[in-house]
């Protein structure tokens, strides 16, 4: 039986303030004939007037492709009158240490994100676009409900994949495509 042991390290700075400005952590899992060390260092954190996070950018490094690194970069967080984050967009990078090879960007924008009386987040819409296939544009619609115990009981998620590039209808409706997925959770998951 392997034992799989994982440690992490963070190291944390401060504004004058006492909000952060940069963030660094190394976590590793090592088990027999496995080790993985990966880094993420947080840094350009922006606020708002009242304190509340409204982008930074997240530099990963990991000891499986030591030759890749990958950027988070998340901008215009956004929130209602209750403080709860109701949109952002995240980019995602991809590319080799010498910055010679691009290997994918990913934009995703996350809006209208609803929440339950309890602070539970109720639903949002998604729309992901990406340079791997520059004319295809996801969107997504996830509806979140909870049982009488304040679990989530069930998620359904309508993904609406459509070619921006098309312009007929006979073009759209050969290649669009829209999906409607329903998760049941069951009580004894929570068990």
């Amino acid at each position: 039986q392997q034992i799989e042991k994982t440690r992490d390290s963070r190291v944390i700075t401060y504004l004058t303030s006492d909000l952060m400005k940069s963030y660094s952590e190394t976590a590793v899992q090592s088990a027999a004939n496995l080790y993985i060390q990966t880094t993420t260092k947080r840094e350009n954190i922006k606020y708002d007037l009242v304190d509340r996070m409204t982008g930074y950018m997240d530099t990963i490094r990991s000891s499986t492709a030591q030759d890749i690194v990958t950027l988070n970069i998340m901008t215009g967080i956004s929130y209602n009158a209750v403080g709860q984050m109701i949109s952002y967009m995240e980019t995602h990078v991809e590319y080799d240490l010498g910055m010679t090879k691009l290997y994918t960007v990913t934009a995703t924008i996350k809006d209208s994100i609803t929440y339950n009386s309890l602070g539970q987040l109720r639903s949002y819409h998604s729309k992901v676009e990406s340079m791997v296939s520059p004319d295809i544009i996801t969107e997504e619609n996830v509806l979140f409900e909870y049982d009488s115990l304040d679990r989530v009981y069930r998620q359904k998620t309508t993904t609406n994949e459509y070619n921006k590039a098309t312009t007929t209808a006979l073009e759209k409706s050969l290649l669009d495509k829209t999906t409607t997925v329903e998760r049941i959770i069951s009580a004894d998951n929570y068990n």
